[in-house]
């Protein structure tokens, strides 16, 4: 079912470009009766500005616990560039991922693609609510997935 829903997602990803505008879009895919998985596609703007999802619709995600985030950059003219950033804010700006987007890898071949994020006292990361996705460093038209995979949480 993982591979499946991959192939979808990077059926998608290579299929949707949309050069000179930044966006962001996302799917949801609820594995299971305890697992969720929400996938973010982001394509930098033509002049390779910050990108973020404030300026669109805010994500809204189910409780959970997350378990662990990837990054699957695209390849060739629309690889990223080196060392670009990803954040999920909640609305007073603080990454709730806890940085593990920032340098976050340029190839797939990369042995960090998959981060754990834990608190700063090694306890899981628990997301319920509105966030903002917000990109930078990513280049001109450039695209990257972003993955986040966690365990279902009652309220």
């Amino acid at each position: 079912m993982k591979k499946f829903f991959l192939v979808i997602l990077l059926t998608l990803f290579f299929s949707s470009y949309s050069f000179g505008a930044a966006s962001i879009e996302s799917s949801v895919s609820k594995k299971s009766n305890s697992m969720v998985t929400y996938a973010f596609i982001i394509t930098g703007g033509s002049d390779g500005a910050v990108i973020t999802s404030s300026t669109g619709n805010p994500i809204t995600l189910d409780p959970m616990v997350v378990m662990n985030v990837d990054f699957i950059p695209d390849i060739g003219d629309t690889q990223p560039s080196d060392e670009y950033n990803v954040y999920l804010v909640d609305a007073a700006g603080k990454d709730k991922i806890m940085n593990v987007g920032v340098d976050a890898p340029q190839a797939r071949t990369d042995k960090d693609n998959t981060r754990t994020p834990v608190t700063t006292d090694g306890g899981l990361i628990y997301l319920k609510g509105t966030y903002y996705i917000t990109a930078t460093d990513m280049g001109a038209d450039n695209k990257t997935v972003m993955i986040i995979t966690g365990r279902k949480t009652t309220e």
